[in-house]
């Protein structure tokens, strides 16, 4: 089940490499005229943040935004994708509740999660959405704390045994 999750984390990995490296590509190649516009819709932002007018800063990142994401769906699917490996924990932890007969949370459940959660926050980046990049961004480090202590506990227990 380890191995499952560290490969759906590692071919995550790549898919968000992929997404971010043809969005560099994109804004190289796309002609100056649009760069120009993409860096005024920044700088109206900006003037509208130093206005005091965060709705109207919002709507010309939200319009640079759009710029240069010229394939949205690729970022649903990315955030569904969080999701599901964010809701497949559960499914995980509850399997292997029933096949021991007891509540347990498997080492899987923390890799699902820190998959998941790092996912949902890239989309949540992509989305310019405070609340979600709060939710899903201190969450990883709690989730990578619990790895640490799983696996300081099992390294303590095989200098026990030696």
């Amino acid at each position: 089940m380890r191995m499952l999750a560290c490969a759906a984390g590692a071919a995550l990995a790549l898919l968000l490499i992929g997404v971010v490296a043809c969005a560099v590509a994109a804004e190289a190649a796309a002609p100056a005229d649009e760069r120009a516009e993409f860096h005024a819709l920044l700088g109206q932002a900006g003037q509208a943040f130093d206005r005091g007018e965060p709705a109207a800063a919002r709507a010309f990142l939200d319009r640079a935004r759009r710029r240069v994401a010229a394939e949205p769906w690729l970022w649903l699917a990315i955030g569904f994708i969080g999701q599901g490996l964010f809701s497949a924990r559960f499914v995980v932890q509850w399997l292997a509740s029933e096949r021991r007969g007891e509540s347990v949370v498997p080492v899987s459940f923390w890799y699902l999660s820190i998959a998941g959660s790092l996912t949902v926050l890239s989309y949540a980046i992509y989305r310019l959405d405070p609340v979600f990049m709060l939710a899903y961004g201190f969450n990883s480090f709690v989730y990578v704390r619990n790895l640490m202590l799983i696996f300081r506990k099992n390294r303590l227990k095989g200098a026990d045994a030696g």
